[in-house]
């Protein structure tokens, strides 16, 4: 079985869409070659089989409601200033300083009126725990 990335998608938003779980990533990843953290193609195909649809009744949720799980962060995403339009309340990132990835890191520099922090989550997986909660009740 077949599915086609769609724009924005990451390989846990195809494994709950196709699969019905984010376990389900690790198997994808591991049957195309990839890594669980690399980013996807739109438009590109991942082979599945049907022993990792672990959850049918996720599956048929989102397919009969045309849900596309799309969590990706994409390139564009990443070079728009995030507070680009608050710099009427005097704050001013640090270019380089917002570039690293995976850090807790301070990027307001120092003629900034207040501290602006980059604290790193893994919204993907928040959202597939919320996803399973919600499928258990």
């Amino acid at each position: 079985m077949r599915s086609i990335i769609h724009s924005r998608q990451s390989l846990l938003d195809i494994a709950i869409q196709e699969c019905g779980s984010f376990e389900a990533a690790y198997e994808l990843a591991e049957r195309n070659d990839l890594a669980v953290t690399d980013d996807m193609e739109a438009g590109a195909e991942l082979e599945y089989i049907p022993e990792d649809v672990t959850k049918k009744q996720v599956v048929a949720h989102l397919a009969a409601r045309r849900i596309k799980p799309a969590t990706a962060v994409s390139e564009q995403d990443t070079s728009l200033a995030p507070c680009g339009g608050i710099g009427y309340m005097g704050i001013e990132i640090d270019k380089e300083a917002n570039n690293v990835h995976g850090e807790e890191k301070l990027i307001s520099t120092k003629d900034s009126k207040v501290d602006v922090l980059v604290i790193p989550t893994n919204e993907e997986l928040v959202i597939a725990r919320d996803t399973l909660e919600l499928i258990k009740k």
